[in-house]
């Protein structure tokens, strides 16, 4: 009885999935970055895979997305006596449309992910300048919850600006990053806690200011 109760189970559970697979979008992006050894004049394809899923309207400001370097080495789980990979960042996002005076976007993630921005110049696709934060040691392929990341965009007049940050529950350390878009250039500055601690930073602040 307790078996076919399970195959029962496994039969709902196995419709239920097929019925939300056309309900919800998945994107799925697969980017090769090509680099070239210039002291051995080897190449090396270095692929990256993008999946997102997006659930049905009123829930589509919703996003679960997950990204994974497919040439590392992977942790994986079993279920269903299939294993599965853990891929290298999983997180939950939101973008809100906002009506706020000076305030038009506001983003916020929860996961393991890295928060990136070379919010300066460009030069043939090349940022200069900016911040990367992982929420987690990217060492440490043990599933694990991350942490938090978010930002603030708005406008005044011709200006722009964008204030964020990311906080990593499993290394308790933080970064804050601010921007501002101008008339005659972008600037920014960031502040970060992951060489030393938060009251250290507070009396020898560090702030790396970059514009372009």
């Amino acid at each position: 009885m307790r078996g076919k109760l399970i195959r029962y189970f496994v039969l709902f559970f196995s419709i239920l999935l097929f019925l939300i697979s056309f309900a919800f979008k998945i994107d799925f992006k697969l980017t090769g970055y090509l680099t070239y050894d210039m002291n051995l004049g080897n190449l090396d394809n270095f692929p990256i895979a993008y999946w997102t899923v997006t659930p049905p309207a009123p829930f589509d400001s919703v996003a679960i997305k997950f990204t994974d370097y497919l040439t590392y080495s992977h942790t994986t789980f079993k279920l269903f006596d299939y294993d599965f990979i853990v891929p290298r960042y999983y997180f939950v996002d939101t973008k809100l449309s906002v009506n706020i005076p000076y305030v038009q976007t506001i983003y916020i993630a929860a996961g393991r992910m890295r928060l990136s921005r070379g919010l300066t110049s460009q030069y043939e696709g090349v940022s200069l300048g900016g911040l990367k934060f992982d929420t987690y040691n990217t060492s440490n392929t043990t599933p694990g919850l991350g942490g938090f990341v978010g930002y603030v965009y708005g406008k005044f007049g011709s200006y722009s600006y964008e204030i964020g940050g990311a906080y990593s529950t499993e290394l308790n350390n933080f970064a804050l990053y601010g921007t501002l878009t101008t008339d005659f250039g972008r600037f920014g500055a960031y502040y970060e806690t992951l060489l030393s601690s938060f009251f250290e930073l507070l009396q020898f602040p560090k702030v790396p200011i970059w514009n372009g």
